[in-house]
């Protein structure tokens, strides 16, 4: 990366990286603390717990005084090891031991105070971190560096800010990707969020009616026509009948008569038909007057057709219409384009599918073919050769291929190639050599336009502006000797290329190579690869990959940003104009909340959800809305972590927390199975925010006190509005400390509810009532038009 130079960042306001390592990574014991000491009850002061492992629920090992400042390693996790005590020591516990990888354990420094970064442990060298630093999405790296192009040198030519970035690994590439595969085999349905069409597959399109249906017949639509080409119909035929002879009434929801005559409008004896809102109107003399129904009688074929000729209506008659027996589209058709590259698309960039009857979706692709021209065909996610879903662990569309040419080979097929020969030079059999190997007979497989010897410069430009060939370019995952690495002689090999008046500039050139030649500095540490022959996976093919979704809404299977939580929190107030009139997108802001201020900020919040969605599998759009619904009302729109009011019946335990947890039993629950302490001092949920979210999602997975036994169902005692569900789901069973005995009780993980969308039942078992119940209705509603739902790749029926 070309980042910013250190003395960039003085005497600006600006964020220093976290791997610096001077103050950077240094915390202390002070303001944000909210553990009491474990070892003495007594005692008042507040310092933190160090644990046995990442997070609340491992064993504690120990307790930090206020005052005790510590050097953690780097990374910019909520949880991090410590790497030294600077001042101050740990108060180890008599019975828990350390675990070896992290033998002065690990902390929360979310509850401690950051000593303010200054500057870079080193300058101008290369520099190895005692501990590796971890970096994950989203983190600050730094500030862009200036570069300047060859190109752009000049008096009136400016610098400018770029990023450089590789990312590579060693030789265990091959064995990674086929664990990960295997691994991808085990996942259930709602991981196949991509669809891969290889190479070779043929696609299929639309066939040509093969049915007409007369004007003297009718068709109703099956289902609801949705926003799709095609829609299945029943044929049939429209009928005015009397009222009397067409047997029972379904309802007006269904409107069928005799469980086969299908309501269309209500009729008088002469024939005016009025439609059934306004005939329900009617008083009951006046109802009289409309003995006959004009009805469809649906026959038992089953036809499609396109959905706009329809013209919006459920029934049409009196129209000559084209249909087709079956789906116009079938998996055995192979009449569509056949696919030169392989083209890997995520269900949610693919858009609103074209669905059969039974089930199996189809889109509407653009895929590449012979010679680089495009097509449009359909692929189909089941029964299609050489096109299904998949999981981003499959690494669909990645091609692992090793490259060992000469850097001075590689240039001399360049030359040749591009047209660059000198008279009196020839470097055809260098360039053949060079053209035969693995790599590059894959890429004139994928890119080679002119159908001429050798992959050239404007080739490689005009294939990157084709989408599939881009892509299938950049799903080459090559082994080759990194230019960081590797011997000065490689590029000395290129000296008889650089003479005349290329041969200062080629000097300079090399100076500078040996200079940044970083890799025998770094070689084996840290489990570093030793050798520069090494894996380059191009960057945003793995980010797309992974994290394609993303730009897409979607939110299953990944960290939410600051952005999107702040999105969705300004959304949901500016709903109820007062509440954001009031407060706008401040958070916590109530008189009864004592968090810290670096609590109540975005950045924190979004810290604290991910980590709990982690923790507690919260993990697809649908669990986290209606999380979400939840906490946003039993925070009072996330202005609170505390119950209002005082002298409730179960004080101190008064309701704490982003779902408020409430009732001595529930914190004795909580402590017993976390480690928090919370039972003498049940302020220290509330106070803290990383404890709030984490309470929340504890609830929600395992806190709600239920008997023990392998399934719950709703009781008998349950509201209508709860039983009128039916709900069954698995529970598990925990255990607890109360009153120095053991409990043990049963629990129903709400996440498993919200898969089927009960907001009525989760929010029974949250509050243990109606409270709100109207409120929680709606939330889940804006939620899911905020979070986009209708595009969650794993939504039900999609």
């Amino acid at each position: 990366m070309h980042l910013a130079k250190a003395d960039d960042y003085e005497g600006q306001e600006r964020q220093r990286p976290s791997y610096w390592e001077t103050a950077d990574n240094k915390y202390r014991v002070a303001s944000r603390a909210v553990d009491a000491n474990p070892y003495d009850r007594e005692g008042r002061r507040k310092g933190i717990r160090v644990r046995r492992g990442r997070g609340s629920r491992t064993q504690c090992i120990g307790w930090l005084p206020p005052g005790t400042a510590i050097v953690v390693e780097g990374g910019n996790g909520a949880w991090r090891k410590i790497s030294s005590f600077e001042e101050g020591s740990m108060v180890a516990d008599p019975d828990n031991a350390p675990a070896q990888d992290a033998p002065k354990g690990w902390i929360y420094i979310g509850e401690l105070d950051i000593v303010t970064i200054s500057h870079p442990a080193a300058i101008d060298m290369v520099h190895i971190p005692e501990v590796p630093v971890t970096l994950k999405a989203g983190d600050f790296v730094g500030y862009l560096g200036q570069y300047k192009r060859r190109r752009d040198a000049g008096p009136f030519c400016s610098s400018r800010p770029i990023v450089h970035l590789e990312v590579f690994t060693g030789d265990d590439l091959d064995a990674f990707i086929a664990k990960s595969r295997l691994r991808a085999a085990e996942l259930p349905d709602s991981s196949l969020t991509m669809l891969l069409i290889e190479e070779g597959a043929q696609l299929a399109m639309p066939s040509e009616p093969d049915q007409t249906i007369a004007a003297t017949e009718a068709v109703m639509v099956e289902g609801a026509a949705a926003d799709v080409t095609w829609v299945q119909v029943r044929r049939g035929n429209v009928q005015i009948l009397p009222r009397i002879g067409l047997g029972n009434y379904s309802g007006d929801a269904t409107r069928v008569y005799g469980g086969r005559y299908h309501l269309l409008r209500i009729m008088d004896n002469a024939g005016k038909s009025i439609e059934l809102e306004q005939f329900n109107a009617l008083s009951s003399e006046a109802k009289t007057g409309y003995p006959n129904r004009e009805v469809f009688l649906a026959g038992d074929e089953r036809l499609w057709v396109e959905r706009d000729v329809l013209g919006g209506r459920h029934v049409v008659s009196g129209h000559e219409l084209k249909a087709w027996s079956r789906f116009p589209m079938q998996t055995s058709d192979t009449s569509g384009p056949r696919v030169s590259v392989p083209r890997v698309l995520t269900v949610v960039e693919l858009g609103k599918p074209e669905t059969e009857a039974d089930g199996p979706r189809w889109w509407q692709v653009e895929v590449g073919t012979e010679k680089g021209s495009s097509a449009s065909g359909w692929a189909c996610e089941k029964g299609q050769a050489k096109v299904r879903l998949c999981s981003p662990w499959d690494w669909p569309g990645f091609d692992v291929t090793r490259e060992g040419t000469p850097t001075k080979d590689m240039h001399e097929y360049s030359l040749d190639v591009n047209g660059e020969v000198q008279p009196d030079e020839n470097f055809k059999a260098t360039a053949d050599q060079v053209d035969g190997s693995t790599l590059f007979r894959k890429l004139r497989n994928i890119m080679d336009l002119d159908g001429k010897d050798g992959v050239s410069r404007d080739e490689l430009r005009a294939a990157l502006r084709r989408p599939w060939l881009a892509q299938a370019i950049s799903h080459l995952i090559v082994h080759y000797e990194s230019e960081w690495g590797g011997e000065m002689s490689k590029w000395s090999a290129l000296d008889p290329h650089m003479q005349g008046e290329l041969a200062p500039d080629w000097v300079a050139e090399k100076q500078r190579i040996e200079k940044l030649r970083w890799w025998q500095h770094v070689a084996g540490k840290h489990d570093f690869p030793s050798d520069p022959n090494v894996f380059h996976i191009h960057p945003i093919a793995l980010v797309t990959n992974f994290h394609g979704q993303v730009v897409s809404g979607c939110y299953c299977h990944r960290d939410m940003t600051e952005d999107e939580i702040r999105e969705i929190v300004l959304a949901m107030r500016k709903s109820e104009g007062a509440v954001y009139d009031r407060v706008g997108d401040r958070l916590f802001t109530e008189n009864n909340v004592s968090l810290p201020e670096a609590d109540r900020t975005y950045a924190r919040l979004t810290d604290e959800l991910n980590a709990a969605f982690d923790a507690y599998g919260i993990d697809t759009c649908i669990r986290r809305l209606h999380f979400l619904a939840q906490a946003y009302w039993e925070s009072d729109r996330f202005r609170t972590t505390k119950e209002y009011g005082s002298g409730h019946r179960y004080a101190p335990y008064d309701g704490r927390g982003l779902m408020q947890l409430t009732w001595r039993r529930a914190y004795e629950m909580y402590e017993s199975q976390t480690g928090t302490s919370c039972v003498q001092t049940p302020d220290n949920i509330s106070n803290s925010l990383h404890h709030s979210v984490d309470s929340a999602a504890w609830y929600w997975r395992q806190g709600k006190e239920l008997s023990a036994g392998d399934r719950w169902s709703a009781p008998s005692s349950a509201p209508d509005y709860v039983r009128r569900h039916n709900p069954a789901y698995p529970k598990t069973t925990h255990s607890y400390v109360y009153d120095g005995e053991s409990r043990r009780y049963g629990t129903v993980d709400l996440s498993l509810i919200a898969d089927d969308d009960y907001v009525d039942v989760i929010s029974w078992l949250v509050n243990g009532g109606s409270n709100g119940l109207a409120e929680r209705r709606v939330y889940v509603r804006r939620l899911k038009e905020i979070m986009k739902y209708d595009q969650c790749a794993n939504k039900k029926g999609s």
